[in-house]
């Protein structure tokens, strides 16, 4: 019973995220990603060393910072324009279904508190000081204003454009094409959550060479946003809802917590995003037994 449910919901998926979108050629599909990488190049190797968008940062004092109208370009021209306009793509096929964002913002806000609360009770059980965050305490630059643009850098910005690429566009076109290569839409999912999500951990090459990433270190980091990816993956298939995903993915790049925490948070964003899992995982199936 338990196995027949499982193949329920990955045929579910597949219908309701997976069929809707159009097939694109492997030129097309291979031509976005390497776009896509072009511009982070250029962006990594010219725009911000000198300094093209800090204007902005500075005007804003830090609202609206580089990472948000870098990130921006990027949508307007890789999902927008390529994808939509050029691909005919309908939005909501890649993930931006306005009916879904209550549900994003809810796990949103109460993904922030349960961190919270956990960072408080590991601190007092570890009987260290609760130091809060000086973005929480002073004004002057940089204050709260640069930090809250970080948050918001985040949110309509990097982890926007990665997961309506990534997981509502790259993932969905090789899950169309290994699904026709297999024949089985299982293995389809299986092996497109593998491929797109190797995908997304190369992409993030020319960051991390910047940020002084090789060897060893590079290999295990590379390794680590792999194994991100298939988690964030997995809430996309369990929640089929792109901002949930969203929601669970700002706080691996940005934890914006309350005070200093004495364990690195994406560790426990990591647990969370496991346990998280689990429950809908188990509602869901619950409630699919029951409207059965």
């Amino acid at each position: 019973m338990f196995r027949i449910k499982i193949e329920i919901m990955f045929k579910q998926f597949y219908e309701n995220i997976v069929e809707p979108q159009q097939e694109k050629s492997w030129i097309f599909v291979i031509g976005s990603y390497l776009l896509d990488i072009a511009i982070i190049i250029f962006l990594m190797s010219l725009v911000y060393p000198k300094g093209w968008l800090s204007p902005i940062d500075y005007a804003t004092e830090g609202i609206i910072n580089t990472t948000l109208v870098a990130s921006l370009l990027l949508f307007l021209i890789v999902i927008i324009l390529l994808i939509c306009v050029i691909g005919k793509e309908k939005p909501r096929n890649i993930g931006l279904k306005g009916s879904k964002i209550p549900v994003g913002i809810i796990t949103f806000f109460g993904f922030y508190l349960l961190l919270n609360i956990l960072l408080l009770i590991i601190n007092v059980a570890a009987q260290q000081p609760l130091i809060w965050y000086p973005y929480w305490l002073y004004s002057s630059t940089p204050g709260l204003t640069w930090d809250v643009g970080d948050l918001l850098g985040q949110i309509f910005g990097n982890v926007l454009l990665e997961e309506v690429f990534f997981r509502g566009f790259i993932f969905i076109q090789m899950t169309k094409k290994f699904t026709k290569l297999m024949q089985n839409s299982t293995w389809g999912i299986i092996n497109g959550a593998i491929v797109s999500n190797f995908l997304f951990s190369l992409l993030h090459i020319p960051t991390l060479i910047k940020q002084g990433f090789h060897g060893a270190s590079m290999a295990l980091t590379l390794l680590l946003l792999f194994g991100i990816g298939i988690l964030l993956t997995s809430v996309y298939f369990i929640t089929e809802n792109l901002f949930v995903v969203m929601s669970v993915h700002v706080f691996y790049n940005i934890s914006f917590a309350l005070f200093y925490p004495i364990i690195p948070t994406y560790l426990l964003v990591i647990i969370f995003t496991i346990v998280g899992l689990i429950i809908w995982g188990i509602l869901k199936y619950k409630f699919e037994k029951i409207r059965s």
